[in-house]
Parts: structure tokens; C-alpha cells; sequence
């Protein structure tokens, strides 16, 4: 235990000596953090204008329930009427026809025109989608003889916004970056200093020295999470301490898995830019095709969504996410089964490597 304590100084000495692991730590996620709040978390009306020829009411009901619809990305509605405004050129123009409300009350197609600028764009279609969210609402409520029912799920606590579902991912990034990176600094400094080298002589065990090492980047992993639900909370407004007992326990798992990764990946690697890179480049594609700004994926025969069955994040996002989104799952238990299982087999690995390859005593 003396040995264990005397590493974890030595340890701390070297992390306190360079702020590099530091700056690497908190910068990705709070940087993903920050620039998808920046372009999606003011969401801004889209400017249209409705040209309403409809002899009577339901031609007006319509333009309202167009222009009231509310995207989950602002709480904001889709699209500004702009028809009085001459100074702002629209992105659609909706043109409802003067037998619109005859149309309805005597059972015939009531027809509108739509002219949507870029018509063959990815802009237009999502145009077409939000536009179409306000005439579904508009047949549900005033033309029944409508032949297609519409039913709304949505959780218990509404619609959550888009940086929220990215928040979410930007904490998880924090935990796997953070601890991940500081173990390649320690261990390549170690490597720079000699000690891997003196531990290798040394008939001391080596577990407590790897625990040592693992034990002080959990612990930066930790505030390293802390400080980005600090951000989340600026910057969405949604307060992921509520749910401290599901995020810090699921999030420590995700910090122990990547660090025990990343010490597999400084065994075998000679430089400490190649581990870096090599760890860093795969930990952002695994957040990305796990859900780290989406749903995590649930297809296992899709490439990415095998891929992700072998990393913990799918599991974590899919537990803090039905905890603070306020969803329903049945998979809760069994996922954190999942992360347990993972950080185990990923310990049992990394170690085995580390001591086979740095610390097997020199045998004459």
C-alpha cells in the first residue's frame, strides 16, 4: 500500500508539472459542446409568406397552425409570416386558393400551392417536412374526413432540444478524453524518465503502480466531467446533477474503459504522437457512430452499429439519456451489466499486455 501511495505522488507530481493533458482534456468536448450550441441552439424561424385567398375561415386556420408549429431544435416555431414585410426575401411562398374553406365543408380536395426556392435541395426537403408538420396538424383538427389518423408520443417532459441529445454526448466525450489522454502523458513521461524501464528490474508487483496510474486519471476524468455538466447547464439549460447518481456511476465505467484502451494502445506503441493520434481519432469516430450527437444506434447489422456494440457509449448515452430525458427503457439494468462487464475484460487485457510487455521480471 506504502508503494501504491508513493506512485500516486510521483504520479501527481508529473501531472501538475504540464498542463498539455489538461488543455487536451477539457477543449474537444467542451469545443463540440460550444460550436453545436453556436449553430443549433438558436434555432431561427424560417421566413415564408402565405398568401391566404380563402374565401372563408379555415384558410386562416391553416396559416395558423403552419406558423405555430414548434421545432424541438429552439422551442422556436418553424417559420415567420413574413407576408406583410417586404424587406426579407422568403424561402417559401404558400398560396391557399379562394375555394380552399368550400373545398372542405362540401367533402372535395382542398388543393394549396407551395413554391419552395432550391427545390431540389437538402434545404428544401426539410422545408417540405416542417411545412407539412403544420397542414397534418391543421386535417387533424378540421377535416376529419381525412383518411389518415395521427398519433403523438412524446415523453412525459416534452420535446427535447437537440443541444440537449448533444450534451449529453459532449459530458460522455469529457469522460473518455480526459482520462484517456492524461494515462498516455504519465506513461510516456514514465517512459521519458526511465521507471517503466526500473519497473521491469524490480521483483515489486506491478499492479499497484498501474493502479495507481488509473486511479489518478479516473479521478481527472471526474472533474473533467464535472466541469463539462457545468457547461451543458450554460449553455442548455438542462441540469444533468439531478441525475448525479446515474451520470457519475455510468460515466466513471466509460473514463475506466478508455484509460484501460488507452494503456493497451501506449503498451504497443513506441511514440507518444502515435498513441495520441491513434486514440484520439478512434475515440471521435466511436462517440459519433454510438449516438454522440444522436440517438445511439440500435441496428447491430449495420456496420456502425456492430462497431458500436463493442464500445461502452451506445450503453451509457442509452442510460443517462432515458434518466434525463425522462424516456422509458427496459434496458437499463442490463446495460449497466454491459459497462461492468466491458471495464473488467478491458482490465484484465490492458494489465496482462502491460506486464508482459514493460514489467515481466528479467530472468537470468
Amino acid at each position: 500500500m506504502n508503494f501504491f501511495y508513493q506512485e500516486l505522488k510521483k504520479l501527481f507530481r508529473l501531472f501538475i508539472s504540464d498542463p498539455k493533458p489538461i488543455a487536451a482534456g477539457l477543449i474537444a468536448p467542451s469545443a463540440v459542446l460550444i460550436i453545436f450550441c453556436l449553430i443549433f441552439g438558436n434555432f431561427s424561424s424560417f421566413p415564408i409568406r402565405i398568401l391566404n385567398n380563402d374565401s372563408g375561415d379555415f384558410g386562416e386556420k391553416l396559416r395558423y397552425e403552419i406558423i405555430h408549429q414548434i421545432s424541438p431544435l429552439g422551442n422556436n416555431p418553424y417559420f415567420e409570416d413574413i407576408t406583410r414585410q417586404k424587406n426579407k426575401t422568403p424561402v417559401c411562398t404558400i398560396i391557399i386558393p379562394p375555394n380552399f374553406s368550400d373545398a372542405i365543408i362540401n367533402n372535395h380536395y382542398p388543393m394549396i400551392n407551395m413554391d419552395i426556392n432550391n427545390f431540389n435541395s437538402d434545404f428544401a426537403k426539410n422545408i417540405r417536412l416542417y411545412l407539412q408538420e403544420g397542414i397534418v396538424s391543421f386535417y387533424s383538427k378540421y377535416y376529419f374526413e381525412w383518411d389518415v389518423d395521427v398519433t403523438e408520443e412524446l415523453p412525459k417532459n416534452g420535446q427535447v432540444e437537440w443541444v440537449e441529445i448533444i450534451a449529453s454526448g459532449s459530458i460522455l466525450l469529457a469522460a473518455a478524453l480526459g482520462g484517456m489522454f492524461l494515462y498516455l502523458y504519465l506513461f510516456f513521461k514514465e517512459k521519458h524518465y526511465g521507471t517503466i524501464l526500473f519497473y521491469s528490474l524490480s521483483p515489486r508487483a506491478p499492479f499497484p503502480s498501474f493502479l495507481a496510474r488509473i486511479f489518478i486519471c479516473w479521478g481527472f476524468a471526474i472533474i473533467n466531467i464535472t466541469i463539462n455538466i457545468i457547461l451543458a447547464y450554460i449553455l442548455t439549460g438542462r441540469n444533468f446533477f439531478t441525475f448525479s447518481h446515474i451520470v457519475y456511476p455510468t460515466l466513471s465505467l466509460v473514463a475506466l474503459f478508455f484509460i484501460m484502451l488507452s494503456s493497451l494502445v501506449s503498451t504497443y506503441s513506441k511514440k507518444f504522437l502515435t498513441a495520441a493520434m491513434t486514440t484520439m481519432f478512434g475515440c471521435m469516430l466511436v462517440w459519433f457512430i454510438s449516438g454522440g450527437i444522436n440517438n445511439a444506434p440500435i441496428d447491430n447489422s449495420s456496420i456502425t452499429g456492430a462497431i458500436s456494440m463493442f464500445f461502452p457509449n451506445r450503453y451509457a448515452l442509452d442510460i443517462i439519456r432515458t434518466k434525463a430525458f425522462y424516456l422509458s427503457s427496459d434496458n437499463v439494468l442490463k446495460n449497466v451489466l454491459i459497462l461492468i462487464g466491458m471495464v473488467l475484460i478491458m482490465a484484465l487485457i490492458s494489465y496482462l499486455a502491460l506486464y508482459k510487455k514493460h514489467y515481466k521480471p528479467i530472468t537470468s
